[in-house]
């Protein structure tokens, strides 16, 4: 027989201490804190500064529920434009003299479909006097710059002969 000899039983080792962590100083570590307060801050005053300004809120005509996007607003060559009426109101959108054809609008439907012949070629939208600009329209795209904006609108049961306006300017980037 042989003889096995076990290994000797050793105590596990005591954990090595930790090294200690150098605190940084009481001036550095406020100095740390306030400058990412500060940056955040400049963070939020930038990004809030190039947003859409002006407000989208009514006209002074009480018919006019909002303006798409507000006075003093800088949009895209994109955007939509124009104005949301109170029911029982149409109107057209006007961009710097041109006037856009309803059947450009949004919401219109295809003028030679039965639902145009029986309903108009903005059934369900005719309080919401909008423009999208795009290939085939009046605008492919709004132009650059300070864009005049108006919107000539009517109670659709008195017809356009009696009929308002709104204009604002926005700017068009």
């Amino acid at each position: 027989m042989t003889d096995v000899v076990d290994p000797p039983v050793t105590e596990p080792a005591a954990p090595s201490p930790r090294p200690e962590r150098a605190e940084w100083p009481a001036w550095l570590r406020w100095s740390v804190i306030v400058m990412a307060l500060v940056t955040a801050s400049s963070f939020f005053v930038f990004a809030t500064a190039r947003g859409q300004h002006g407000n989208t809120g009514p006209a002074d005509d009480p018919a006019v529920v909002q303006r798409q996007p507000g006075p003093g607003a800088r949009v895209l060559q994109q955007e939509q434009v124009g104005a949301r009426l109170k029911p029982g109101y149409d109107g057209r959108v006007i961009i710097n003299g041109v006037e856009v054809p309803e059947d450009q609008m949004a919401g219109a439907v295809d003028p030679r479909s039965s639902i145009a012949a029986a309903y108009g070629i903005r059934p369900n939208t005719k309080q919401d006097v909008l423009f999208l600009p795009g290939k085939g329209k009046v605008m492919e795209k709004l132009p650059t710059g300070e864009v005049m904006l108006s919107v000539r609108f009517w109670r659709i049961s008195e017809g356009p002969t009696k009929s308002r306006s709104i204009s604002w300017r926005i700017s068009v980037t």
